[in-house]
């Protein structure tokens, strides 16, 4: 592992952070001060759609890139096989998927008692197929080591979406259609993917009834998890948004857009881990893979326990400074409780992905199950009794437990002792 390299990609992905934690907290604050905690709530509850439907759509070929890349880097042909015939496969399911979607959007939003959710997932819905492209294109900026582009795209994502709001702002879009910006987002962002990793990308692909087989057969089994890791993101906000009100998810969305902006430094870890995780195991290093999981922990845990705290004290100083609706107010609580969730599963949460990254994908759909499972099962006893905050408790206990239960598989699966 090329240390010095691992901290400039870690430095890069860093920076982009910055960018989605402008972008978040300009979506969330715009949304909640020109319009309200209702839009916000369908907002998000579009996205969590998006976000879901986006995991089938691309049935996990996206995950396959991202495994069999490391190996063949030296191989630049077969490298370029293994991009194209996981394009195709996307395009065609990704494609599929986007339609069902529109399908769906009437049943998803009588499911939700959501009048304003049909349109709000209908203009979201074009951004999905290129989302789901673009899925595969990031497995490919990762899997091949580009983490300075994999952070420079990243940052124009989170970028396009501040701009996207800002134009529905200026021409005064009905709420129900904000979710445009990620329509908007995709669009622009596939393009310019498409033509920096065009020497990817090949016309002819050898033996590609072979690289179609090998990208479905992982696919099928890491599908299952990637799609419940994204579904577990997002049960908090839909259970709220099936149990209480638009408004009451307006008002959580609030706290938890800023606790994933946090999420979002342990997993710029995580992408930056997983081609030496991959590698690692490729190459039956398992001491020096532990070596660095206890020192990357120990860093991990040492920054959080000072970042924590400040974060949790700045944020209702941050709320009243931000935002003209009292009603964000209520939020604190929850974001205290994801914040302190957060905290306990930091030092394990950048290697989440190493059942997957050492050939156990039906294990790893396990692990995210059990977690999923987890967040479900508490978000549904505890949000009628302590409302949003219930919810909050749900998701922190889900992140908790998820440090048990990886500690538990990989020992059990890969023989690595993760204590």
């Amino acid at each position: 592992m090329d240390t010095q390299k691992f901290k400039s990609d870690v430095i890069w992905n860093f920076m982009s952070i910055i960018v989605l934690g402008v972008s978040g907290l300009g979506l969330n604050i715009l949304i909640g001060y020109v319009y309200d905690a209702s839009a916000l709530g369908v907002f998000n509850q579009a996205l969590a759609a998006y976000i879901v439907f986006s995991q089938l759509g691309t049935l996990g070929i996206n995950l396959s890139a991202l495994k069999l890349l490391p190996e063949e880097l030296e191989d630049h042909l077969r490298s370029k096989d293994i991009v194209t015939s996981s394009l195709i496969l996307v395009a065609l399911s990704g494609g599929l998927f986007t339609l069902l979607l529109w399908i769906s959007a009437p049943l998803i939003s009588r499911l939700m008692d959501s009048p304003d959710l049909e349109e709000a997932i209908k203009w979201i819905v074009p951004g999905l197929f290129f989302f789901c492209i673009n899925k595969v294109y990031f497995a490919v900026l990762n899997g091949t080591h580009k983490m300075k582009a994999f952070s420079i795209f990243t940052s124009i994502r989170y970028g396009n979406l501040l701009i996207a709001l800002f134009i529905a702002i200026f021409v005064k879009m009905p709420s129900a259609r904000l979710s445009y910006v990620f329509s908007f987002s995709e669009g622009i962002l596939f393009f310019l993917l498409f033509f920096y990793l065009r020497d990817y990308k090949t016309t002819k692909v050898n033996n590609l009834s072979i690289w179609l087989k090998r990208h479905l057969n992982f696919g099928y089994r890491s599908m299952m998890a990637g799609t419940l890791l994204d579904l577990n993101s997002r049960i908090d906000v839909l259970m709220i948004g099936y149990l209480l009100s638009d408004e009451q998810t307006g008002i959580y969305s609030f706290a938890a857009m800023f606790a994933e902006g946090v999420l979002q430094l342990l997993v710029v870890l995580q992408n930056n881990y997983n081609p030496y995780i991959s590698k690692f195991l490729y190459d039956g290093k398992h001491e020096e893979l532990l070596n660095h999981f206890r020192n990357g922990r120990k860093m991990i845990y040492k920054y959080s326990a000072i970042l924590a705290p400040i974060i949790i004290f700045c944020y209702p100083i941050g709320v009243e400074i931000v935002t003209n609706k009292d009603s964000f107010g209520d939020s604190v609580m929850p974001f205290a409780i994801l914040i302190g969730g957060l905290f306990v599963a930091s030092g394990y949460y950048p290697f989440h992905n190493i059942l997957m990254l050492g050939l156990k994908p039906g294990i790893q759909t396990l692990f995210i199950f059990m977690m999923a499972g987890t967040n479900l099962l508490f978000n549904y006893l505890l949000i009628p009794i302590f409302g949003i905050s219930g919810a909050a408790m749900g998701s922190a206990i889900a992140l908790m437990s998820g440090n048990i239960y990886l500690i538990l598989l990989s020992k059990k699966y890969l023989n690595i002792r993760l204590i």
